[in-house]
């Protein structure tokens, strides 16, 4: 399986959660994805936890992988948002808001971090082998969508 596959593989992941209007569900879909391209693929992957920015608006509590050195969502919630910045960084995220937007983080630094440590920890967790699944129902039947629409007999 190659890069191109896994973005097909993302992209029919995308039409999923389109068609059934997931949201929330980042833990589930770097899982899955994670899982797909650890056991089908000799890709470099690795789940991160990131800031997303769009505009002044703050994603501070999500997951998204690191392929052969590129950042890839299996979230669509967040990755349909023209011009969203991904950081792992919390330095890049305050530089961003700060020096672009004028924005003060200073009250919001505490959620705002606690939150990324946590998400920190389900991306270190699926690294070191663990299976987060915060809804196995949702997982499965992802699954199913993908692979009956990826698969040679169907």
């Amino acid at each position: 399986m190659s890069f191109n596959v896994v973005m097909n593989v993302l992209d029919k992941m995308h039409e999923y959660q389109t068609i059934h209007d997931i949201k929330d569900q980042c833990i589930a879909n770097t899982q899955y994805l994670y899982d797909v391209i650890k056991h089908n693929t000799n890709l470099k992957v690795k789940a991160k936890a990131v800031f997303v920015v769009h505009d002044v608006t703050i994603c501070h509590g999500h997951l998204c992988l690191e392929v052969d050195g590129k950042i890839i969502d299996p979230s669509y919630q967040f990755c349909k948002l023209d011009g969203a910045l991904y950081t792992p960084s919390f330095k890049v995220l305050r530089k961003v808001l700060v020096l672009k937007h004028g924005l003060d983080l200073h009250s919001h630094l505490k959620p705002l971090l606690e939150t990324h440590l946590k998400f920190k920890k389900y991306a270190d967790d699926i690294n070191n082998g663990g299976l987060l699944l915060c809804c196995k129902d949702y997982y499965d039947a992802q699954a199913d969508y993908i692979e009956g629409i990826t698969s040679p007999h169907s």
